[in-house]
């Protein structure tokens, strides 16, 4: 009994289908005059949506989610009561404090700061500065680095302050014109240094690891152990150094309690994060106790996706170009509303012969949907293209962001299914307006 019913109702849809299809072509201008009104409202919404999706996503594929950004308010009583929110980074002595009570967890303390390369490679002689992060051996399992040559450092070199550095795709090809350079030495900040890994090609979008340069700055060339950059002559500077305190920012030294500069990261599941926020609460308290900390409590523990939200990576522009693609796509699908209404009336003759020779009202309604389907299918598919023009005339832009730009996949699903949608509510309350005339007075009104 099943089988005869699904055989009717194919029967039915490829009859209606086929009706369709000669329908289309028997109206070509108006079938491509709604298409290509879909398909430009479709266009801007799938360039613009993919901007937004690509540049405000976790680009670790979901998996931020379980990998959390401790933050404290290391901050005096003084400061403005204004700032709610404690800062983005760590001070020295809480980053190492923070990264003890996460023990037993991958974690990660990290900064950045430029430093000077020099020596000889295999392209010639080097004297320049380099982008550097000092980092923990987690750092790159945590935010998907993988090795092409090589490996991290180990736990036991990091505490060691062993003088060794893992090379960036980019770097090695610069320095030793891409091949294994595990085991070749580099001068960094006059000090020498052995290469151990060398990474594939890796660039993280947005750059969540660490913020301060923008979310869409150039990944780092060097990457050796926080420990050992450390002790490196610190006349390059600590990274992003921030002083907040009664007094002027100049008169803090970087590791001073009131100067952050340093992000931890820390890789959990939900049950471990609450056990950590209570930490992270209890050791501000005590250090409120000891004197060190001005305020009360003030914690913050946010995993990668609730980062990105808080730190609005998704640049203003991008935002404001697709709320205009947003009302230019409204603006299109109420110009094929309108264009389907007075498509249907001026087929009352056509339908209203239908029903003199038997047609139901459903199936004159199934044809009707059917065809609006079709043409918003089209729309969509012409929409993804221009879609695909537009990604590649905003990656023209000068903007840091526009290189990492691209058609997202998701999008790029929802512009069709979008299309087939805004035809299908579009064409539905007319299709029952006119299926629901009798055939004679169709005809009569055409007449």
């Amino acid at each position: 009994m099943n089988n005869v019913l699904f055989g009717r109702v194919l029967f039915v849809a490829l009859h209606s289908l086929s009706i369709a299809k000669h329908s289309l072509r028997r109206r070509l201008a108006s079938a491509a005059l709604i298409v290509a009104t879909i398909a430009i409202g479709v266009g801007g919404f799938c360039a613009t949506g993919s901007g937004i999706a690509v540049l405000g996503a976790d680009p670790l594929g979901g998996r931020g989610a379980g990998i959390y950004h401790p933050q404290l308010d290391s901050t005096s009583s003084t400061v403005d009561a204004s700032m709610t929110e404690p800062p983005d980074d760590l001070n020295f002595l809480d980053a190492q404090s923070v990264f003890r009570l996460a023990e037993g967890s991958p974690r990660v303390m990290t900064s950045q700061n430029w430093l000077p390369l020099t020596g000889k490679g295999d392209v010639g002689a080097l004297a320049r500065m380099a982008i550097t992060r000092a980092t923990t051996r987690d750092f790159f399992s945590m935010f998907g680095a993988r090795m092409q040559y090589g490996a991290p450092w180990t736990d036991a070199q990091d505490s060691l302050r062993d003088r060794v550095v893992v090379l960036s795709s980019k770097a090695n090809d610069a320095i030793f014109g891409g091949t294994d350079s595990v085991g070749r030495e580099l001068t960094i900040a006059t000090k020498t240094m052995r290469v151990v890994g060398v990474l594939k090609p890796w660039d993280i979008v947005p750059k969540i690891y660490d913020l301060n340069d923008g979310p869409y700055s150039d990944s780092e060339e060097l990457f050796i152990p926080f420990s050992t950059w450390v002790d490196l002559p610190q006349d390059y500077g600590f990274g992003p150094v921030r002083c907040i305190g009664p007094l002027s920012e100049d008169a803090y030294g970087p590791m001073d309690d009131h100067c952050t500069w340093v992000q931890v990261w820390v890789a959990m599941n939900p049950a471990k994060a609450s056990l950590f926020r209570e930490k992270l609460i209890a050791y501000s308290l005590e250090q409120q106790r000891s004197g060190r900390y001005g305020r009360p409590p003030n914690t913050r523990l946010r995993n990668v996706p609730e980062w990105l939200r808080y730190k609005n990576v998704v640049p203003p522009g991008v935002r404001a170009q697709f709320f205009v693609s947003l009302g230019v796509l409204l603006a299109c699908l109420f110009t094929v509303a309108g264009l389907q209404v007075v498509s249907f009336r001026g087929r009352f003759p056509e339908l209203g012969l239908r029903r003199a020779l038997g047609a139901s009202r459903r199936a004159i309604i199934l044809q009707l949907v059917i065809e609006a389907g079709l043409l918003g299918f089209l729309g969509g598919l012409f929409g993804i293209a221009l879609g695909f023009i537009g990604v590649g005339l905003l990656r023209l832009s000068p903007e840091t962001y526009a290189s990492h730009l691209s058609l997202d996949g998701g999008v790029v699903a929802a512009s069709i299914m979008l299309g087939i949608a805004a035809m299908l509510v579009s064409s539905l309350v007319p299709a029952i307006v006119a299926s629901g005339h009798s055939p004679y007075r169709q005809m009569q009104e055409a007449g």
